[in-house]
């Protein structure tokens, strides 16, 4: 009995032990949490987690693709910029591959960049003081413009004066990279020897650059010495020589002055008397200028297309077309002409006869004398007949004979401007202001 009381004595002395230390670790357990709870846990630990958890995993992953798309898709871009078509529908595959809606993502983040472009370009025009008195809420005014836009120009490039810049990357030199003296002189190609004005007006609306460079003084002078000669030496009493050009009356060399004239004229006499046939007489009458003062006066009843591109040239010789001298005078215009013959191959049998010449065919001089006049708001346009004469001079008598025309609305309308394309199509010498 003693020896099983004493086991129970042992075995209760056990359990109280093993409790206790139970309770131990408990309560150590639990100020541990406590601890934790209170106490920031450090960066290693947090790093720790966040490798191991796969959520974040998942999510890293999804910001390399994104960003694996995005370098594709702008790759894409550069390619096609630089005209490798294949290349960069290879790039937007690989990039819709990995994200499908990568374009629209794309399209949202520039419209987005623009936007913020803007406003911090607004923001910083609002501290200069100099921007905002030029691009501020203050008007330009016409005369001040090509000033503004030179201030412009030299604002963006310390070095030189920068007339234009690239708006896409390229590959190869951009025009851009020429300096001041060599764009003029593609200026000058431009407007060239014919004084093709307007295509130099279309230029300068390209860009605030071009602007500043198509009102060059010197280019607008020689451009009025190439109209009116080398004797025109001064723009007064004119405020510029473009306001010259513009303002003083001058002739039109890009198209012709035309004219259209309908006739009716009593046909055959027939057996019918009550009805006698009458005749509906159309034909054209064409004027044609140079800059270096030669003309083209033709008349034909031919369809105009095909008429008007045989005149293109200086040197056009085309049968029964009279040719000859102009001379403008304020605006008056006054012209002598002479019709153009073609040389016929004759044969003579006998070597006395080859020099021998026609002698009847009187020799024509035509002299005009018209006035120019603006037309539905377009300067000088419309050419007025104010006299018009023909001299006839005849070898074999040594006689001269001049007789005027009767110049009427029906015979001799008002020759009105036309714009031919293909005179200015091409350019084959640059203006060098060269007088007439």
């Amino acid at each position: 009995m003693e020896s099983s009381g004493e086991s129970d004595a042992e075995e209760l002395d056990d359990s109280s032990k093993g409790t206790s230390q139970l309770d131990q670790f408990r309560a150590k357990w639990q100020a541990e949490l406590q601890d934790r709870k209170t106490s920031p846990i450090p960066k290693s630990e947090t790093a720790s987690s966040a490798r191991s958890s796969p959520a974040l995993k998942r999510m890293t992953n999804k910001e390399a693709r994104q960003k694996e798309a995005e370098e594709l898709f702008m790759n894409g871009v550069w390619s096609e910029q630089n005209g490798l078509i294949y290349e960069a529908m290879e790039y937007y595959r690989k990039a819709t591959k990995i994200v499908p809606d990568i374009d629209l993502q794309m399209a949202a983040q520039y419209r987005q960049s623009i936007a913020q472009a803007g406003n911090s370009d607004a923001a910083g025009t609002g501290d200069h003081n100099s921007s905002a008195s030029m691009e501020g809420t203050e008007e330009w005014s016409l005369a001040d413009l090509c000033s503004n836009f030179t201030q412009l120009c030299s604002d963006s490039s310390p070095q030189r004066t920068m007339y234009c810049s690239m708006e896409k990357p390229q590959k190869s030199t951009h025009i851009s990279a020429l300096p001041s003296e060599l764009l003029t002189y593609i200026l000058r190609w431009v407007v060239s020897s014919d004084v093709d004005v307007r295509s130099l007006e279309q230029l300068s609306m390209v860009c605030r650059g071009f602007y500043v460079l198509a009102r060059d003084p010197f280019l607008w002078q020689s451009i009025c010495n190439r109209t009116w000669g080398m004797g025109c030496l001064t723009f007064q009493p004119y405020s510029s020589w473009r306001s010259m050009y513009l303002d003083k009356p001058h002739l039109y060399f890009h198209g012709v002055y035309m004219n259209k004239v309908e006739l009716y004229r009593k046909g055959e006499v027939t057996v019918e008397k009550f009805y006698p046939p009458w005749m509906k007489v159309i034909y054209y009458r064409y004027l044609r200028f140079f800059p270096d003062g030669m003309m083209f006066m033709y008349t034909s009843s031919s369809d105009p297309v095909t008429v008007i591109s045989q005149l293109k040239s200086s040197t056009a010789k085309v049968e029964g077309m009279c040719k000859g001298m102009y001379r403008l005078a304020d605006d008056q215009v006054s012209c002598i002409l002479k019709r153009v013959k073609r040389k016929e191959k004759t044969t003579h049998r006998y070597k006395r006869n080859r020099n021998a010449t026609d002698s009847t065919d009187p020799e024509m001089t035509f002299y005009l004398d018209m006035s120019l006049h603006c037309h539905s708001s377009q300067p000088n346009s419309l050419l007025k007949w104010e006299k018009y004469s023909v001299s006839m001079y005849r070898h074999d008598t040594q006689s001269e004979s001049v007789n005027d025309f009767q110049l009427t609305k029906q015979d001799f309308p008002a020759c009105k401007f036309a714009r031919v394309k293909n005179y200015t199509s091409e350019s084959f010498s640059p203006l060098l202001g060269t007088s007439k």
